[in-house]
């Protein structure tokens, strides 16, 4: 009776504790789908726009070593890179030609996302504010994954086949 008694003072708290959270996470859980965020969701007013500094290198590359630097152009449904120094575009490419894809918080290059289209593959930075070329700030890092986040979403509201 007694080995009864305390396997149920034992077993109670444990049962009680997967019960919350189950719930928990039952509740937490979005009931959006994602597909549902995307170009849909925006005005159709005018397609996206914006200008972002951006580091690039072949994508797969695991170190930045080789990088390039440059400006990133979002306009009227293409994208463009011109790299520091030039005058002219490196290449232009309609939006819709584009798979992009982000590449995570661990990756050895650094890079925050992955730009495929008929240049090849590049991996890259993008940010509003000027890219550090000899040291790095966390601080920075952190900000440039939330502006390659919101290119993302630009991307695909402009076309782009953008993958999670």
């Amino acid at each position: 009776m007694f080995t009864v008694m305390v396997a149920t003072m034992l077993l109670v708290p444990v049962l009680l504790v997967g019960v919350v959270m189950t719930v928990i996470v039952l509740a937490s859980r979005s009931t959006t789908p994602v597909r549902a965020l995307g170009a849909s969701a925006l005005p159709r007013s005018a397609p996206p726009s914006g200008r972002w500094q951006v580091r690039t290198h072949a994508g797969g590359q695991l170190t930045s070593l080789g990088a390039r630097f440059g400006v990133l152009a979002l306009w009227e449904g293409r994208l463009g890179l011109t790299y520091d120094g030039d005058t002219a575009p490196a290449w232009v490419v309609p939006c819709q030609q584009l798979r992009a894809s982000p590449l995570g918080a661990f990756t050895l290059s650094g890079s925050d996302l992955r730009l495929e289209g008929p240049f090849g593959s590049l991996d890259v930075v993008v940010s509003q504010e000027r890219i550090n070329r000899i040291m790095d700030n966390d601080l920075k890092d952190a900000r440039e994954s939330r502006y390659a986040r919101e290119l993302l979403g630009m991307l695909q509201a402009s076309g782009a086949y953008v993958t999670a």
